[in-house]
């Protein structure tokens, strides 16, 4: 079994210190294998909510998990965590 993820995207210009949201049109999700994006520390799409961007990303390109802020307590990051070391 192959296990994949899909990540985020942004689709429109977002400057520094922007706040992602799930919804509308100004980001997409593309899917690849787990494997590749914790290699690549990309940003699954289940933590962009509320994902503050703390450098800028051009548009249609994946953003990792660097890019952005992220709520470091919640229980979606602490089960992406436990996620990670299965993988």
């Amino acid at each position: 079994m192959i296990d994949v993820i899909v990540i985020f995207i942004f689709s429109t210009v977002y400057l520094t210190g922007a706040c992602s949201d799930i919804g509308g049109y100004t980001y997409y999700g593309l899917i690849d294998k787990a494997e590749i994006i914790k290699e690549d520390n990309l940003l699954p799409i289940g933590l962009a909510k509320g994902a503050r961007l703390i450098r800028s990303v051009s548009i249609n390109n994946p953003i990792t998990l660097n890019d952005v802020e992220i709520d470091r307590n919640s229980v979606l990051w602490k089960l992406r965590k436990l996620y990670n070391e299965m993988i």
